[in-house]
């Protein structure tokens, strides 16, 4: 049975017109036997009301609202509906929230932005009447998934494989990796339909049963496990029952996997190697996956797995989207998650900048999730950028994708290239062979994530290294000092930290520095501007170290400065510092030190990582360091490790530093120069230019 489907999108908890024309376009879809979904990433609520907690689909939110219970229950409902990605959307808002729903559902087959109830409805059931059958690859009819999404939640039970003893489907490993798990009380069942075992010993808690699972069967699982080696289109079926029925679902991670669950987060990745044209899992990561399962909680897991069915394997309506034209010059699509700030967002967004005014090339900007800062505030920054954001470009030359989780899925372009930043020396084992083998390029942005990546198997050839920039209109000696800062320092010298409060970035030994080789008669004060406190390190920094101190009567004063400043104010925070101090372990870049050096502010870093390759002078001081090796969550291709910085260097070079500032503050502006010409977003621009001509095979066309 056909099933007519609808996304609405807007903010339905508040009084103003446009939440009330959502509601009650509900109720009178749903009325009509309409299938709808409600999009809360544009959810802002009102400033009172009580707290209703809601997602957006990748975090949690809290919003408040004079609603009642009763007036929100049908929207928290929808919300929890899925329909299909290619479902008509209808908006609720202003035309900024019209541009930012079609960026966020790319596939949908058409958008109406509602002006009143009655003619939005009018527009949907016209639309309706012309919609043709859509039969989506792996297509369930929603009737025969009732069982799987009627069994309860796994409460314990076994691991659950289908397989045999032919080895593509992995069950050696299977059983291999049960035998190892160490205070296991669950059961391993395998069910062989031919009766066949692997050549492997079997332990007594592992049941072979010769047949395929049922329904039942599946209600035992505690997760399911399927380390293929090779996938055939006859396991699809048990795999996306299984997903339905929300088990956590072990699976191998490699393009055959990855090309059909393209949803983030819906099993548990086993990485590996492809051998020729067959993958093969990783043993380690498969033991880690199975024992994880047992050790936290996946029902996020499973219900983002049972959501993907629903959107993307059930018979829905569609229409034919109107054909793309051709790119008449080689088109570069860069992908990221533009409406958060973060690092990934913002090195794209300087890129983009730096191309559109070369002119060279097509620059499409392809959003990803969070949506929840919304278009208008991108907008409003950056208005040269939005004729730029596309939905789904047509077969562009390169695609080149940023920010976490890394993108494994292929997409229709001719060369697929990812941006990859990791800190920590040994890449993890689930992004193999994604990132070793089937992407056709990774970018780095230093020598050391460089060396991971050719350490964990991908050739050098195909490992493009491409610096980060900085504006040099911007970031400069002469930028004007920023005055908070100014006034807090009292004729004092300035020690800066910028980054985020976490260990990583070694913001406890600046903490340390500060208590242990200071006290108030110095001269001397703390200046700290935190980075992803609301966002990637808001569950686990360090701020409350600045508490601490404070507490201290005689330690040096701290001033944090925890609110976003634009590019001319970081500037004028940089300038208006002494020195920056950046005792990191681990970095991919590290972004702060390179816009300290173009603003001509001495530097003293860890040596050994990240920065080795843009502080070269007499300003940029190095800690020694040693290789620290740590153990991390997973597996990883080899080692992980940091550089730890010599805590007694640490301080003897600080002081030093501070005995001659007037000295290094002079070599620090000359040698800005020299930073600013060497690493500027116009030099990274035409890199990735080259790489996009290369990709369109106009190899004659390179700019000279």
């Amino acid at each position: 049975m056909v099933r007519f489907e609808v996304r609405l999108y807007g903010d339905p908890l508040t009084r103003e017109q446009s939440s009330a024309d959502l509601r009650e376009f509900l109720a009178r879809a749903e009325a009509a036997g309409m299938s709808c979904a409600v999009c809360l990433s544009a959810a802002r609520g009102e400033q009172e009301g009580r707290v209703v907690h809601l997602t957006d689909g990748v975090a949690p939110l809290s919003r408040r609202t004079p609603l009642s219970p009763e007036e929100l229950s049908g929207v928290l409902a929808a919300s929890n509906n899925h329909v299909a990605p290619a479902a008509p959307l209808v908006v609720f808002g202003e035309n900024d929230l019209h541009r930012q729903a079609l960026l966020e559902f790319p596939e949908a087959c058409a958008a109406q932005l509602c002006r009143d109830v009655p003619s939005a409805m009018g527009w949907l059931n016209d639309l309706l009447a012309d919609l043709r059958p859509e039969y989506p690859s792996l297509a369930f009819e929603l009737a025969a998934l009732a069982p799987c999404l009627e069994l309860s939640p796994p409460t314990g039970g076994e691991f659950v494989h289908v397989g045999g003893s032919d080895p593509v489907w992995g069950t050696d490993l299977v059983v291999r990796s049960f035998a190892r798990m160490e205070d296991c009380s669950n059961r391993l069942l395998v069910f062989a339909p031919d009766g066949s075992r692997p050549d492997v010993p079997i332990p007594a808690d592992v049941e072979f049963i010769d047949r395929l699972p049922n329904i039942s069967d599946l209600g035992r699982a505690h997760a399911v496990v399927q380390p293929y080696r090779r996938v055939d289109e006859r396991d699809w079926q048990w795999i996306l029952a299984s997903m339905a029925a929300s088990r956590p679902l072990i699976l191998s991670s490699c393009a055959a996997t990855n090309q059909v669950l393209d949803s983030v987060g819906t099993f548990l990745p086993v990485g590996g190697r492809m051998i020729g044209s067959r993958f093969e899992p990783d043993p380690r990561l498969l033991t880690y996956q199975m024992g994880e399962v047992l050790r936290t909680d996946q029902r996020n897991l499973a219900e983002r797995a049972r959501s993907h069915v629903l959107r993307r394997h059930l018979v829905y309506r569609s229409c034919s989207r109107t054909p793309k034209p051709p790119n008449e010059r080689p088109t570069l699509v860069l992908e990221a998650p533009l409406f958060e700030t973060s690092s990934s967002s913002v090195l794209t967004i300087e890129t983009a900048r730096a191309l559109v005014r070369r002119g060279r090339i097509d620059v499409r900007l392809r959003p990803t999730a969070p949506f929840r800062e919304g278009f208008s505030e991108f907008a409003d920054r950056h208005p040269e950028l939005v004729p730029h954001l596309c939905r789904t470009p047509a077969a562009p030359d390169l695609w080149l994708s940023a920010g976490w989780p890394v993108r494994v899925r292929r997409p229709d372009t001719r060369r697929f290239a990812v941006r990859f930043d990791w800190e920590y020396g040994a890449l993890p084992a689930e992004l193999s062979p994604a990132l070793t083998q089937e992407v056709d390029a990774v970018v780095v942005h230093s020598e050391h994530v460089r060396r991971t990546l050719a350490a964990s198997g991908r050739s050098m050839e195909s490992v493009v290294r491409v610096p980060h920039g900085v504006d040099p209109g911007v970031f400069h000696e002469d930028a004007q000092p920023l005055e908070e800062v100014q006034v807090f320092k009292r004729g004092r010298r300035a020690i800066l930290f910028v980054g985020g409060l976490i260990w990583r970035k070694g913001f406890d030994l600046v903490i340390k520095a500060l208590v242990e080789g200071f006290d108030r008669s110095d001269p001397i004060c703390l200046v700290v501007k935190p980075l992803g406190s609301q966002s990637s390190y808001r569950s686990h920094n360090l701020a409350a170290l600045v508490d601490r101190v404070r507490a201290f009567p005689n330690a040096p004063e701290i001033h944090v400065i925890d609110r976003r400043l634009s590019a001319e104010e970081m500037a004028g925070l940089y300038s208006a510092c002494d020195i920056l101090l950046h005792p990191y372990r681990g970095e991919g870049f590290c972004m702060p030190v390179l816009e300290a050096r173009s603003c001509g502010l001495p530097v003293l870093i860890t040596e050994g990582g990240s920065t080795d390759d843009f502080c070269v002078g007499d300003s940029c001081v190095q800690i020694p360091s040693s290789v620290r090796f740590i153990d991390l969550p997973g597996v990883h291709v080899g080692r992980p490790f940091v550089f730890e910085a010599d805590w007694q260097a640490l301080l003897r070079l600080l002081r030093q530093m501070l005995g001659r500032l007037g000295q290094l503050r002079d070599v620090a502006r000359q040698e800005a120069r020299d930073t600013r010409a060497e690493y500027s977003w116009d030099r990274a621009a035409g890199q990735l230019e080259r790489l996009t001509f290369e990709a369109a095979g106009q190899h004659r066309l390179l700019p000279t």
